[in-house]
């Protein structure tokens, strides 16, 4: 195998001993090093020139990529845009483990905690939902779900979790739903199950299938462009949310502002706005944060 697309499969960086498993031989790798394709890190373990660095630096000290500097390799989102240095988890035995450009956790890491260099799906939103603040946990554990995470493992994981944090991290586990398809569609639901019985990816007929209802009555919908492939099928959705749903129902939908249909006295649909959650703004900051807002069919 070629010692770069090798590496790349490890994710960047990898031990001999993992590069000698996939069929690498010592020549090939000791010729990629002199072309530059390849670097060696410390002694028995190899990257590519471009690694991300947080990997380089968890290797460097002989440690293991965790936490949410984990969660950005495994492109799970992180609701924070602060620069934050690399987090990276060696066991508790280990004397000093220290790098003036990473923040060193000590903790005991199982072999199917980690590939070496990165802690697992599972093992990172474990490590996440204990520290994050709670909305922040549940968008992670949603996409990580949504992503084909175990629900059973995760709630194995959870249930026998113990030490700072746990309580915390059955909480979150409890709020989460892999059915979330973005970040904003795990904050609306967060808001809007407080307030009714609220009912998720619900089949319309002559609309199609909606983010969720709220008490049988309030469609909402939870859309960016981000979460879209392109600009035609963020187009194509837009056109789907302006459909008319039946009499008597109201449609929200977020964050842009979309002609909806609202129950009036006389019993036929008027359209009516309603504004719509922004990503930025925590749960306990959105316009829906009491029943009034979500009822009223106010123009906003």
């Amino acid at each position: 195998m070629d010692p770069i697309v090798a590496l790349q499969h490890c994710g960047g960086v990898a031990s001999w001993a993992r590069l000698r498993a996939l069929g690498l031989t010592p020549y090939a790798l000791r010729i990629a090093e002199r072309g530059g394709g390849v670097v060696r890190i410390r002694h028995g373990v190899h990257g590519l020139p471009d690694a991300e660095p947080g990997l380089l630096a968890a290797v460097r000290i002989r440690g293991i990529l965790s936490c949410t500097s984990a969660a950005r390799f495994h492109d799970l989102p992180i609701m924070s845009t602060r620069p934050d240095r690399p987090h990276v988890t060696v066991p508790r035995s280990r004397g000093r483990a220290r790098a003036a450009n990473a923040t060193v956790h000590r903790r005991e890491l199982v072999p199917d905690d980690h590939d070496e260099s990165c802690t697992s799906p599972l093992r990172t939103v474990l490590d996440c939902a204990r520290e994050l603040p709670f909305p922040a946990g549940v968008v992670l554990c949603d996409a990580a779900l949504h992503r084909g995470l175990q629900p059973a493992e995760l709630d194995t994981a959870a249930m026998h979790a113990r030490g700072p944090g746990a309580q915390q991290l059955r909480r979150v586990v409890a709020a989460a739903d892999g059915r979330a398809e973005s970040p904003i569609e795990t904050l609306l639901r967060l808001v809007a199950g407080s307030l009714g019985d609220l009912a998720l990816q619900v089949a319309i007929l002559g609309v199609g299938r909606v983010d969720m209802v709220l008490d049988g009555l309030l469609v909402l919908e939870a859309d960016g462009f981000a979460h879209h492939k392109d600009r035609d099928t963020y187009r194509n959705d837009r056109r789907r949310g302006m459909r008319r749903p039946p009499a008597g129902s109201r449609c929200c939908v977020s964050p842009t502002r979309t002609s909806s249909t609202a129950r009036t006295p006389s019993g036929r649909p008027s359209w009516r706005r309603f504004a719509g959650v922004r990503a930025a703004d925590p749960p306990e900051c959105t316009p829906w944060a009491s029943r009034g807002a979500l009822r009223s069919p106010r123009c906003v």
